[in-house]
């Protein structure tokens, strides 16, 4: 699976650069160096892009993976057999935060940006426990925030950009990072066991909720009635 993201990787950051011009021009509010931008835009779309060797080479690691896919073992229907790993993810992220507040640099934010990425992924995996708490959606602007920070760095590799079109991109890394900080410290601000406290919680509640919709309010109500008979 790494292979596969790997080559859907350098796909990605083929294209981001253009991308992330429309970004920039969508948050300049008519003070950006528009002719700069249009230039810087039209010089990349004339680079050469030819995913389809990459893409080729996907398709074909994701067949092989959906190969081995019966071969998996069945996992136990228990809160204890992932425990471990929404502990262990959630403290890497955690971890992560505190490197980019010792070091905030393009390194340390993308370190930041995969371990939100691990973490979002379980959540949305269990998002029918977690009802109407805000957490995905928290961290899906999280994510968006810290996949913008992380294309200008990938724009800067990839054009020579004129002073003024280096100050936007400063500026305008300044406000994501800002704001990335704001929500990943509301997001990890709980220490790893009592997230993985929380989340318990939820699914415990989730599963009475499901097996009692499952069985259907007659067969409880009945149920109910046999026990006050006795």
């Amino acid at each position: 699976m790494g292979a596969a993201a790997r080559l859907l990787g350098a796909a990605r950051d083929s294209a981001v650069t253009l991308d992330v011009i429309g970004t920039l021009e969508a948050r300049r509010q008519g003070h950006a160096p528009s002719r700069s931008l249009a230039v810087l835009r039209r010089r990349l779309s004339k680079a050469p892009a030819d995913p389809a060797s990459e893409l080729e080479g996907t398709t074909r690691e994701l067949q092989a993976i959906k190969a081995r896919i019966e071969e998996w073992p069945e996992l136990p229907n228990s809160f204890g057999f992932v425990a471990e790993g929404l502990r262990k993810t959630y403290r890497r992220g955690r971890n992560a935060l505190g490197e980019v507040h010792v070091n905030p640099n393009s390194e340390t934010f993308h370190t930041l940006r995969k371990r939100v990425k691990d973490h979002w992924y379980q959540v949305r995996l269990l998002q029918a426990m977690w009802g109407k708490d805000p957490r995905e959606a928290q961290l899906r602007e999280l994510q968006e925030c810290l996949g913008d920070e992380h294309n200008l760095t990938v724009l800067e590799e990839s054009a020579s950009l004129v002073p003024t079109l280096r100050k936007m991109v400063d500026q305008s890394r300044k406000e994501l990072r800002a704001r990335a900080l704001s929500l990943a410290g509301a997001l990890y601000a709980g220490k790893p066991r009592d997230h993985t406290r929380r989340v318990h919680a939820l699914w415990d509640s989730w599963r009475q909720t499901h097996a009692v919709s499952r069985k259907g309010p007659g067969r409880a109500n009945g149920r109910r009635r046999k026990q006050q008979a006795a």
